[in-house]
C-alpha cells in the first residue's frame, strides 16, 4: 500500500464581489461554514486503496465495504449519519433523563409499522416494531443518497464470521469485535493476537486472555484501519421504556436485516468472552446498527471497482483557514478533502432586511421527505407540491406546506394534519435549525415579519406568472431587464404600508417560461411561487395565492406571514397555527 504526504497552499480567487466560503467536511458531514476567507492551507495523506484489502465475504460470491462507523439519528435536524470513528459510541448518553437524547446510536429493529419509524422509540411494545424489515439504508446518510448503504442479513453475518480472520481488542478504552482482511499483517512495532482463523461454526467462547494484548490508542487504530480492519465497538444495548442501558464500552448487538418472528428478530452479538453470529432479540430492544455497501462485480478483464472507495482515498489531517491573511480557524483530524466553495451570491443576489442587514434567497420553497426524514429545496424557484401535499386524506411524503414550527414536538417543524392548535404550541423552532440537503444545520433561517415588511418597502418587486405559476418576484438593485423581455414592476421600493392592491393588467406582461426565468434568475431575481395553502387535508388556492411564514407571532400567539394573490400583497397576515403554509428561508451576509 502507497503513502505520499503534501502539503497545498490553495488561494481561492474572488468569482463574484462578495466574500468566499469555506466548507470544512469530516466524515462526509459539514462540520463548519466560515465566511469571509482568503485562503486555505491543509495537509492531505493521499493511500492508493487496493480494494480487496477492504472487502468481506458475506457469501461465496459477494463481496461487501463497511461503513466508516455505527450509524447516529439526531432528532432535532431529522438526520442521520456515520459515527467520526470506527469506535466511537454514544453509550450512556443516549438517554437524558427518562427520553431519548437528540443524537443516538441505539435503534429498535426498523420495520413498515411506522410507529417506531427506523426504531427511533421507547416503546416496549413488539407490536410497534411488527411488519417487514425497512432497511435504515433507505435514508439520505451524511451525503450518500438514499440505498447506498444497507443492513446485512442474518445468514450474510454469519458467513462473514465464518470465513473470516476475527478478534476481540480494545480501542481507546473501547471493547470491541475486529475484522481482519485477507493478507493481514500487523504494522511493524504492533501485536495482533487472532481469536479465530476464520474456519468455524456460528458460536465461539473465549477467555480474555486470549487477546489480552490486543489494546489500541486511538492513532494506533488508525495504523490497522489503514490496512482495512473493520471494528464494531461495544455500544452496549437499551431496554425501551426503562431506559436502563447494559454493556456499554464491553458488549455489542447488532441487528440484521432477518426476522425471527412477529416480535423478534437476528442479531450479531458479542461479549468480552463469547461471540453468537445467530442470536436473536425483541424487536423493541435498541441496539447498534452498521451499514455495509456491496462490492459490484467488474466487466470481465477490469479491475475490481467498488462504489463505496474510489482509486484514490484522501484523507486531510490539518486544515488552516486564512481571514485578510491571517491566521483563523485551525481544524485537526480532519477526514475529508476541504471543498472551499464561492456561495451562489453576488452583489445583485442580496436584499435588504433592515438597516444595513442583507440575506440572500434560497434556491427554491422548503421541501420535507418523511421516509427519508430529510429536508431540502425545490429544484427550481417556481417548483410547487400543491395538491400533491395529500395523498388519500393524509400528508404524501414530500410536502411544502407546514404548519407553524413551535417547541411543542406533538407537530416538529409543522409536519402535521393536525388542527388542534394546541400541537403548534410554544415558541417558534426555526426549520433552518435542520440539515438542508448538503447544507449544515442553521446554515439558512426564517425571516421575522419586520423583515419581510422592511423588505416589502424597500425592494422594487412585481407579480409575474413563471412556467405557468404565479408568483411574487423581487427584483434586485439595479436590476434591469434582459435583452428583449419586459417587466412590469409594481413595488417601486419606497412604500411607506405594508400592503398593497393591483390589477391582473398592471403585470399582465409578466408571463415568462423556465427559459427566460433563468435569465431573470441570473440576474438575482428571486420568484415565490403561489403554493396555495393547507387546512388539515384541505389543500386550496394553489396557484392562484401564496403565504409564506415569517419567524413571528403577534400577542395571541398567531403566526405572521406574506400573503399574495393575483390583485393584493400584504406582509401583515395572520392565520391559525395549524394552517400549512410556504417556507422560504434566507442565508445571512
Amino acid at each position: 500500500m502507497k503513502k505520499f504526504i503534501f502539503t497545498l497552499f490553495l488561494m481561492i480567487g474572488a468569482i463574484c464581489a462578495n466574500a468566499q466560503t469555506a466548507k470544512i467536511y469530516k466524515g462526509g458531514t459539514v462540520v463548519q461554514t466560515i465566511d469571509n476567507i482568503d485562503s486555505v492551507r491543509f495537509n492531505q495523506e493521499t493511500t492508493t486503496i487496493d480494494i480487496p484489502s477492504y472487502a468481506f465475504s458475506v457469501a461465496a460470491d459477494k463481496k461487501v465495504i463497511f461503513s466508516s462507523g455505527n450509524l447516529q439519528y439526531t432528532q432535532s435536524t431529522n438526520s442521520w449519519a456515520f459515527a467520526e470513528h470506527q469506535y466511537d459510541i454514544i453509550g450512556e448518553a443516549n438517554i437524558i433523563g427518562d427520553a431519548l437524547a437528540d443524537k443516538i446510536d441505539l435503534f429498535g429493529w426498523s420495520a413498515s409499522n411506522t410507529t417506531a419509524p427506523f426504531g427511533v422509540s421507547t416503546s416496549q411494545d413488539d407490536a410497534d416494531y411488527a411488519g417487514d424489515f425497512v432497511d435504515w439504508g433507505t435514508n439520505t446518510i451524511g451525503t450518500d443518497a438514499p440505498n447506498t448503504w444497507r443492513t446485512l442479513t442474518i445468514d450474510e453475518w454469519s458467513y462473514l464470521f465464518q470465513h473470516t480472520r476475527w478478534t476481540m481488542a480494545k480501542v481507546n478504552d473501547v471493547l470491541g469485535f475486529m475484522l481482519l482482511p485477507a493478507g493481514f499483517t500487523a504494522p511493524a512495532g504492533m501485536t495482533v493476537a487472532i481469536v479465530d482463523d476464520g474456519k468455524m461454526s456460528t458460536y465461539k467462547k473465549f477467555n480474555e486472555s486470549d487477546y489480552a494484548s490486543n489494546v489500541y490508542t486511538a492513532d494506533q487504530f488508525t495504523q490497522l484501519e489503514a490496512l482495512g480492519c473493520v471494528f464494531l465497538p461495544g455500544a452496549g444495548c437499551r431496554d425501551g421504556l426503562y431506559m436502563y442501558m447494559s454493556l456499554v464500552g464491553s458488549g455489542g448487538k447488532y441487528w440484521s436485516a432477518t426476522p425471527r418472528d412477529d416480535t423478534g428478530a437476528r442479531i450479531f452479538f458479542f461479549k468480552s468472552v463469547s461471540v453468537d453470529a445467530y442470536e436473536w432479540k425483541t424487536r423493541s430492544r435498541a441496539i447498534s446498527v452498521r451499514l455495509v455497501q456491496d462490492v459490484k462485480t467488474p466487466a470481465a478483464g477490469s479491475p475490481a471497482r467498488t462504489s463505496a472507495a474510489a482509486v484514490k482515498e484522501i484523507k486531510t489531517r490539518v486544515v488552516t483557514v486564512y481571514q485578510q491573511g491571517d491566521k483563523a480557524h485551525r481544524f485537526a483530524d480532519v477526514d475529508s478533502v476541504v471543498v472551499a466553495e464561492t456561495p451562489v451570491v453576488a452583489s445583485i443576489n442580496k436584499f435588504a432586511v433592515a438597516e444595513g442587514k442583507y440575506v440572500a434567497f434560497s434556491p427554491g420553497n422548503l421541501q420535507y421527505t418523511q421516509s427519508t426524514h430529510t429536508w431540502a429545496f425545490a429544484a427550481n424557484q417556481y417548483d410547487i407540491i400543491g395538491a400533491a401535499n395529500i395523498t388519500d386524506g393524509a400528508l404524501a411524503d414530500q410536502i411544502d406546506l407546514f404548519g407553524w414550527s413551535a417547541s411543542n414536538t406533538t407537530a416538529p417543524f409543522g409536519v402535521s394534519i393536525s388542527t388542534d392548535n394546541a400541537d403548534y404550541a410554544g415558541a417558534f423552532v426555526d426549520c433552518g435549525t435542520n440539515a438542508i440537503g448538503s447544507d449544515a444545520p442553521n446554515t439558512w433561517r426564517t425571516l421575522t415579519n419586520e423583515e419581510w415588511t422592511y423588505l416589502f418597502r424597500h425592494t422594487r418587486w412585481t407579480m409575474a406568472k413563471v412556467n405557468d405559476v404565479l408568483g411574487f418576484m423581487l427584483l434586485p438593485t439595479d436590476f434591469t431587464a434582459p435583452s428583449g423581455m419586459t417587466v412590469a414592476i409594481l413595488g417601486d421600493g419606497n412604500m411607506s404600508n405594508s400592503n398593497k392592491s393591483f390589477s391582473e393588467s398592471d403585470y399582465a406582461g409578466n408571463v415568462y417560461t423556465a427559459t427566460e426565468f433563468a435569465q431573470l434568475e441570473a440576474q438575482g431575481c428571486v420568484f415565490l411561487p403561489c403554493a396555495g395553502f393547507r387546512k388539515g387535508s384541505d389543500v386550496s388556492n394553489v396557484g392562484s395565492s401564496g403565504c409564506y411564514l415569517s419567524a413571528t407571532s403577534d400577542d395571541s400567539g398567531s403566526p405572521m406571514f406574506l400573503f399574495f394573490s393575483s390583485t393584493y400583497a400584504d406582509t401583515s397576515g395572520l392565520g391559525n397555527r395549524p394552517y400549512g403554509q410556504s417556507v422560504r428561508l434566507v442565508r445571512d451576509l
